[in-house]
């Protein structure tokens, strides 16, 4: 018998018998003078000559398996440095980079991939990713602005990369720390001698330090002005919720929310929105508002509240978020959770305007519609598929009142 006895795993080898027989019987059951086969087996063949004479023989074949190469090498490495990539010992490499050598030094991002060749002339295939490792730091977060002779004010560098092992922070004058310097937050305190100025921070990384990350720090030398006009609805109903909201001060580094008894704040104290509620025994009252920095408060804000009059005094039927009124019943929303169409329905006693609008946590608008309601009943949709996933509050306004207010959650 004739031909390759060894061969790689995935390939196939030919057996043939002597040339120029009468006939061939393979103990496979083929009776030809050639067979392919691609096991590792005990193959024989019997043939037999125009006279009538036979004879027999076999042969045993191997099946050699396909190497496994390993690249080894650093596959994450810093810019403008290189990294060798090992291949292992064999009998011979082809690179996707054409290399044919066991080694190949890499200075840029991307796949790699090698075929080896070992002694019985099979070959295996492997790959890897190289990248390089972009350290790098965002904003520092804390407050814009500080007094002379304040302390315990933390700054933070904000969006890190993987691998930073500590910070090197630089200070302006009349600026020092307050316990460890090395880390992403650092604590201040500012002396007399402070008059405004930037503190920065950079990374030290295994490849170097980062650029440095700067704040402009401004010394407040007075008390923040008086917010400016309050915005949110100025009539309500007993067990409503509302928000109100000013704009921000260039100064303040707080906000003091206040409200009378018969009314409670939800969220957002010490910004500069909020969440209130009036409670059952709402007739009236001021909500008000001062601008806070570190020098002193602003003088006060105020808006005069009072109970609207088209309240009906009935239990919260939906929920805590959730009011009845006599000019819009049968509020419902869905589906809720909901990943993109929200339909609303209701029932308005006579043709009106509404105002759909759908809040963040911290009663900031993220959408707002218009539509004008018909008597009977009304379906309208919105579309909240661009939001990101959570919670939100959909409110309904008619003539500048919240009527309606429903949680309702995007996933």
């Amino acid at each position: 018998i004739s031909g390759n006895l060894s061969f790689c795993d995935g390939r196939s080898t030919q057996l043939c018998g002597n040339a120029g027989a009468s006939s061939y019987l393979w103990n496979t059951g083929s009776t030809v003078q050639c067979i392919t086969i691609s096991d590792a087996n005990n193959y024989s063949v019997t043939v037999t000559n125009g006279f009538g004479c036979s004879g027999s023989t076999s042969v045993t074949t191997i099946k050699n398996p396909k190497p496994t190469p390993s690249i080894s090498g650093n596959l994450s490495f810093c810019s403008g440095s290189s990294s060798t990539l090992n291949a292992g010992i064999y009998a011979g490499y082809l690179w996707s980079t054409l290399a044919t050598t066991q080694t190949i030094s890499v200075n840029t991002a991307g796949t790699f991939t090698v075929t080896v060749t070992d002694g019985n002339g099979c070959t295996g295939s492997t790959s890897v990713l190289t990248s390089i490792q972009p350290y790098s730091i965002g904003a520092i977060s804390g407050p814009d602005g500080v007094c002379a002779k304040q302390s315990g004010v933390v700054y933070c560098v904000t969006n890190p990369s993987p691998g930073i092992t500590s910070y090197i922070w630089t200070l302006t004058t009349g600026v020092s720390a307050i316990g460890a310097t090395n880390g992403a937050c650092i604590t201040l305190k500012f002396s007399s001698k402070f008059n405004g100025g930037s503190i920065c921070a950079k990374a030290v990384t295994p490849c170097g330090n980062t650029p440095n990350s700067c704040k402009n720090l401004v010394l407040i030398t007075k008390a923040p002005n008086t917010p400016g006009t309050i915005t949110g609805p100025s009539s309500l109903c007993p067990n409503a919720i509302a928000t109100y909201s000013i704009t921000a001060l260039p100064t303040a580094t707080s906000y003091s929310w206040s409200v009378p008894i018969n009314m409670q704040i939800l969220s957002g104290q010490g910004s500069i929105s909020v969440v209130v509620k009036a409670l059952s025994n709402f007739n009236s009252g001021y909500i008000k508002v001062r601008a806070m920095n570190c020098k002193d408060g602003s003088g006060t804000k105020s808006m005069n509240l009072v109970k609207s009059r088209v309240c009906r005094a009935s239990a919260n039927t939906i929920s805590e978020f959730k009011n009845n009124f006599e000019i819009l019943t049968g509020f419902s929303v869905y589906p809720n959770p909901t990943s993109g169409k929200l339909s609303i329905e209701f029932t308005t006693q006579s043709k009106t305007k509404l105002k759909l609008n759908v809040k963040d946590l911290l009663g900031k608008n993220i959408l707002m519609n218009v539509v004008e309601a018909v008597e009977g009943t009304n379906t309208k949709q919105i579309d909240l598929s661009h939001l990101a996933k959570g919670m939100y509050f959909l409110t309904i306004e008619m003539e500048g009142m919240e009527v309606r207010t429903l949680r309702i959650i995007v996933e």
